[in-house]
């Protein structure tokens, strides 16, 4: 399965089902890049580290 195809199907659980495909992708998007980012991962490992 392609990673357009898990976004949009991440998408569409997201929203209703009027929403526009556009929409949907755009919200699966969002969803995969919720989350801590790789410069908070870096501190809470620096951080654990001593």
């Amino acid at each position: 399965m392609s990673g357009t195809v898990r976004l949009l199907e991440r998408g569409a659980a997201l929203s209703v089902d009027e929403t526009r495909l556009s929409m949907k992708l755009f919200l699966g998007h969002v969803e995969a890049l919720r989350g801590p980012s790789d410069y908070e991962r870096g501190l809470e490992r620096a951080r654990d580290a001593l």
